[in-house]
């Protein structure tokens, strides 16, 4: 298990499989990571794969305004994403 200190020198443990979705986490700002990252470790935990996880965040976040941050994040993120493959 990993730990990451937030901004606010919170300390989050950060599930083994993390590191395949952190690239998405990156275009989360900061100060809506830590949410972030429990609502993908609860998906992680329901048993999905770390894409799977990503995408299920991205989808459950839509129009809600709470999550408006992480929602907006993560659709930069599939969007870059895209554009890789688009590219090739």
């Amino acid at each position: 298990m990993e730990y990451a200190t937030m901004q606010n020198n919170q300390r989050i443990n950060i599930p083994d499989n993390i590191p395949v979705i952190a690239p998405a986490l990156t275009f989360i700002p900061r100060e809506a990571r830590v949410e972030a990252i429990r609502l993908l470790r609860l998906t992680l935990e329901s048993g999905a794969d770390p894409f799977t996880a990503v995408a299920a965040v991205y989808r459950w976040t839509r129009d809600r305004e709470r999550y408006k941050e992480i929602h907006e994040g993560l659709k930069n993120y599939f969007r870059r994403e895209a554009q890789k493959y688009a590219d090739i």
